[in-house]
């Protein structure tokens, strides 16, 4: 199900102690329940249906040759190979298309203990215990009703409930289910409906809504797949429900007549990423057409991890294409219904009313068309209009989250009680999910015991045991023990980002945003280290040296015996300071936490940017490291753009402890004195060992390690640094001044 360590030793754990090794999953449920399943599980259990064919239609059958322009990267089964994985919040997307078919009402013991398992397997893969499986029902107070409200799959944010739908819940759809119900969950983690409420000018417009939630779907299968590739199957079942194509020239004709332009454009991109290749029932050159020129634009927002960024891309780089197919869709129905129209009043399309002539023209015109045509014309159009949104709102309401009401029926006050309440679930599920990551007691207890006994024996620091999903388990050992390859991985790192992304438009606004900000403290920062660094790299005490230039600064100390009293030239490009900046980006680092955090890299960054002697990286940590600014990379402003807009999304979980020990290996790569600073808001996870870390900061005694703990929470900074290190930062304001301080008090200094 999950390749997430903490989450499957959790599940063993589970299995184990209530003796379930070897069940199926009909296992999990109740005595009664499992005599009302037993007949949906064969001997041969877990998913292996092969998913459905996509179609027989033109396209070419050969997904992996296919090419369409760089469009998705070969459907679902390729796409979850290189997507990124994150840990955010919610919504709800259901596989509609158009052959959707309508809901069961009845409900049978042997589909409720089928929903039973799926319910069990939905909280483990979300790690949130509270998340409840139920079937669809109309929540009255907030106004559904059977006329109103379509039945679908979806999620209840502020309930905590994913609805399903029991005519998916047979025998023969166990994948679907299971595919339905990962889907969900990704929605869960990884969207944000609320972003429209920051959208006055859209939170009323159905279209706009309609292709945000189709170009969602993807992008959060994408990120489920990654962090889940064991459902692959299940949401090819999924979609080959809704999506295969069994008779190409009969959906055809379906589509020409009955699915409007910007329908088919919704329908056919979801298809795209699933099937890998166009979908064959376009036959429309202006729906193609406008498909090839999104195409870039979704694959960029369907890739992103951070759900805010893709609703930008979205907004800024689709919605544009995606209007023009709208508009074209009214004139072609405005034209269609005055056809119409004519036919009914007994005209024919060349000729009007009242005596005009078979050319078309009133004889008061002079062959423009007169006020009353102009009217009626207006009129046909908004009708089009009326009708797009329509269908819009009702593909909108089959795939949008079910917040508190809809967007657009709020006033400003439940706008922003939605806000809260949106935010309040993040930090429910948030610190659920932190809870759920230590792995079993037994495992910590033996991993604390190993690391004592290698801190009584060697001296050194403890460190995270991959296989055991904590943080201790294993004693640090000196950089030529270490594992060959992590040593090759982190010296391709020295040049080479681990996430890089072209910079957008939006990102760099967001940079030049960030900038003005700190502006102020950049020039002077830059000529004190300038000044500094220039007198030190005249020269430079030589240490192990038996002759050479006596270094005069070091004379007073001959008589006592000081052998390290000799200096040489060095020359600019020799680098003397290393730095390195890990900035916490898991998911309780947000608000002006991230804001301080974000002008503290672009400060570092244009301080240090052209100054002689010193080599910095810049780190963003969740549960995984990633090096956005490697030592050995020149900065460029694209670059810099696209740093910002990363630290701009959201992250997961926190793993302090992985990322310090991985900046110790690279800073001691390379030669000069060696600084690291540890940016968190002092929330880590529950598995967090405070001894281990202590130790580890202890034991590098050739680097110079800071903390800077953010917010009112954060005072256990204090405790984890030595004096005089640790910085406990209650209002987040100050964050840039004391990094300023931290890098002058550094650079400045002269050591001999």
């Amino acid at each position: 199900i999950t390749q997430d360590l903490s989450a499957r030793d959790a599940i063993v754990d589970i299995i184990k102690k209530h003796d379930l090794a070897g069940e199926g999953p009909e296992a999990v449920v109740s005595a009664p329940a499992r005599r009302n399943i037993k007949e949906l599980f064969p001997e041969k259990s877990g998913p292996a249906a092969a998913p459905a064919q996509a179609d027989d239609g033109d396209a070419d059958p050969d997904r992996d040759g296919y090419s369409d322009g760089g469009y998705y990267n070969g459907g679902a089964d390729s796409a979850m190979m290189d997507m990124m994985d994150a840990d955010r919040l919610m919504s709800s997307m259901p596989f509609t298309s158009p052959k959707t078919p309508g809901a069961w009402d009845k409900v049978t013991p042997e589909m409720e203990a089928w929903a039973k398992v799926l319910e069990d397997m939905a909280r483990m893969l979300a790690r949130f215990p509270l998340l409840r499986l139920v079937p669809f029902y109309y929540v009255e107070k907030r106004g559904e009703s059977i006329e109103e409200t379509s039945r679908r799959w979806r999620t209840l944010i502020d309930l905590f409930e994913i609805h399903y739908l029991p005519n998916d819940m047979g025998e023969l759809d166990r994948e679907v289910a299971q595919g339905r119900t990962a889907h969900e969950v990704w929605h869960l983690l990884f969207s944000r409906p609320d972003l429209i409420l920051d959208e006055p000018e859209l939170i009323d417009n159905m279209s706009f809504q309609a292709l945000w939630w189709a170009v969602e779907d993807p992008r959060v299968n994408n990120l489920g797949l990654a962090r889940h590739p064991g459902a692959k199957p299940w949401i090819n079942a999924a979609y080959a429900k809704d999506y295969a194509i069994h008779n190409l020239d009969e959906e055809r004709r379906f589509w020409d007549e009955r699915i409007p332009m910007h329908m088919q454009f919704l329908y056919a991109l979801v298809y795209q990423w699933w099937a890998g290749r166009p979908d064959p029932r376009v036959t429309d050159p202006r729906v193609a057409e406008a498909l090839k020129r999104a195409g870039p634009a979704i694959r960029r927002a369907i890739k992103t991890q951070d759900a805010a960024r893709a609703f930008a891309v979205i907004r800024d780089q689709i919605w544009p294409i995606y209007k023009e197919l709208i508009e074209e869709q009214v004139q072609d129905k405005s034209r269609q219904n005055q056809r119409q129209n004519q036919k009914q009043d007994g005209r024919p399309n060349d000729q009007k009313q009242d005596g005009q002539s078979q050319g078309g023209e009133s004889p008061d015109s002079d062959g423009e068309p007169s006020e009353e045509d102009e009217r009626h014309q207006r009129a046909q159009e908004q009708e089009a209009r009326d009708q797009a949104e329509r269908e819009s709102k009702d593909y909108r309401e089959k795939h949008a989250p079910s917040m508190s009401q809809d967007p657009e029926k709020m006033s400003k006050e439940q706008q922003e009680k939605a806000k809260k309440e949106m935010e309040e679930a993040r930090d429910k599920m948030e610190q659920s999910q932190r809870e759920s990551q230590g792995g079993s007691q037994k495992e910590k207890q033996q991993g604390r015991q190993g690391g004592k006994k290698a801190d009584q024996s060697q001296g050194q620091q403890s460190s995270p045991d991959k296989n055991s999903g904590g943080t201790q388990g294993r004693a640090d050992q000196p950089d030529k023990a270490d594992d060959p390859k992590q040593a090759a991985k982190q010296k391709e790192r020295l040049g080479k980002a681990d996430e890089e992304h072209r910079a957008t438009p939006a990102d760099r606004v967001l940079y030049q945003d960030y900038l003005r900000r700190v502006q102020k403290f950049i020039p002077f920062m830059r000529q004190q280290f300038q000044h500094a660094l220039r007198q030190q790299l005249r020269q430079r005490v030589i240490h192990n040296r038996d002759d050479g230039d006596l270094d005069p600064d070091s004379f007073p100390r001959i008589p006592m015996g000081a052998r390290d009293v000799f200096s040489e030239e060095m020359s600019p490009n020799k680098v003397l300071y290393r730095v390195s900046l890990l900035i916490d980006f898991s998911g309780s680092m947000k608000g002006e936490k991230k804001e301080r955090s974000i002008e503290g890299a672009v400060m570092m960054m244009e301080a240090l940017e052209k100054v002689p002697g010193v080599a910095f990286e810049i780190v963003i940590y969740d549960s995984v490291p990633l090096v956005l600014k490697p030592y050995n990379k020149k900065l460029t402003p694209d670059l810099k753009a696209s740093i910002v807009g990363i630290i701009n999304g959201n992250g997961g979980s926190t793993d302090t402890f992985t990322a310090l020990k991985e900046a110790i290996g690279r800073v001691r790569m390379g030669r000069g004195d060696k600084m690291i600073i540890v940016v968190n808001d002092g929330d880590p996870d529950k598995s967090f060992d405070r001894e281990a870390f202590r130790q580890m900061v202890i034991a590098a005694r050739d680097v110079e390690i800071h903390g800077i703990g953010l917010g009112s929470e954060a005072q256990m900074v204090l405790d984890l640094f030595p004096p005089g290190r640790g910085w406990w930062l209650k209002d987040v304001a100050d964050f840039v001044k004391n990094l300023r301080r931290i890098l002058t008090s550094k650079l400045m200094s002269v050591r001999r």
